[in-house]
C-alpha cells in the first residue's frame, strides 16, 4: 500500500503532479500500509498471541502447496490491483474542485476511508491491550461493546471509501477495474466476521456472558436504537 501511493504520485509527476485528491489519497495510502505493518509486527511478537499464531502455522503446515498457491495468487493480485483506484486519482483534475460530481464522490470516499482506518487502528489497539491482559477471555467492551467485529467495519469502511478514488477514472472501463479490489476485500472481511462468528460461538459455547454479548451485539454495524 505504501509503495502503491508513492509510486502512483511518482509516475503523476511528470505530467504536472498528482491532483489535490490524488495525493491526499496516496498519503491515505501511506497511512495504511505503516498503520499496518506496525501493528502486525507488534502483534506477531506479543506473547498474548502466541497460541493464536500457532495455529494459524499448524493450519499452515496442513495446507497442500495448491492451496498455498492460491492464497499467494489472491493476495498478490489483489494487491497489485489495488493499485488502480489511487491511479485513478492522482490523474484527475488537479484543482480540488475539479471534475464535479466526480471529484465530491473522491472526497466523501476519502474521508470515509479515513474514518474507517481510524476505527480500524482504535479497535485493533483496543483489542490488543485487551489480549494483553487476558489471551484467554473474548473482547466485549469498548468499541466491541457496539459490534462484534469494529476493526472488520472499519476495514469495509476503508475499502469502500477507496471506491470513490477509483471513480475518479477517466471511462467505465477504468472505473469498474479500480472498484474490483476494494470489492473484493469487502467480500474478504464479511467472510471472515462470519468465520470468526462461527468460531467464538464454539469457543464460548459454555460461556452465558458470550453469549449473552453474542445475542445483543451485531457482528458489523451497530443498531441505530
Amino acid at each position: 500500500m505504501v509503495t502503491n501511493g508513492v509510486a502512483a504520485a511518482a509516475v503523476a509527476a511528470p505530467a504536472g503532479g498528482p491532483s489535490a485528491l490524488g495525493l491526499a489519497g496516496s498519503a491515505l495510502y501511506g497511512a495504511y500500509g505503516l498503520r499496518l505493518t506496525s501493528f502486525l509486527l507488534r502483534r506477531q511478537s506479543d506473547a498474548a498471541y502466541k497460541p493464536k499464531w500457532d495455529s494459524v502455522q499448524e493450519k499452515s503446515d496442513r495446507m497442500g502447496v495448491g492451496g498455498r498457491l492460491g492464497v499467494v495468487t489472491f493476495v498478490s493480485l489483489t494487491q497489485a490491483a489495488y493499485a488502480l483506484p489511487i491511479t485513478n486519482a492522482v490523474k484527475s483534475s488537479p484543482a480540488p474542485d475539479g471534475g464535479g460530481m466526480a471529484a465530491t464522490v473522491g472526497w466523501v470516499g476519502l474521508g470515509l476511508a479515513a474514518a474507517g482506518l481510524l476505527l480500524e487502528h482504535l479497535a485493533d489497539e483496543e483489542k490488543l491491550a485487551a489480549k494483553r491482559a487476558d489471551p484467554s477471555a473474548p473482547v466485549t467492551t469498548g468499541l466491541f461493546s457496539y459490534c462484534r467485529h469494529p476493526n472488520y467495519a472499519g476495514e469495509i469502511l476503508f475499502h469502500l471509501g477507496i471506491c470513490g478514488l477509483a471513480a475518479q477514472g477517466d471511462s467505465l472501463v477504468a472505473i469498474g477495474l479500480g472498484m474490483l479490489s476494494p470489492l473484493m476485500l469487502i467480500g474478504v472481511m464479511f467472510g471472515a466476521a462470519k468465520r470468526l462468528d462461527k468460531e467464538g460461538a464454539e469457543k464460548y459455547a459454555a460461556d452465558e456472558k458470550w453469549q449473552e454479548w453474542a445475542e445483543r451485539t451485531p457482528s458489523l454495524w451497530p443498531r441505530l436504537s
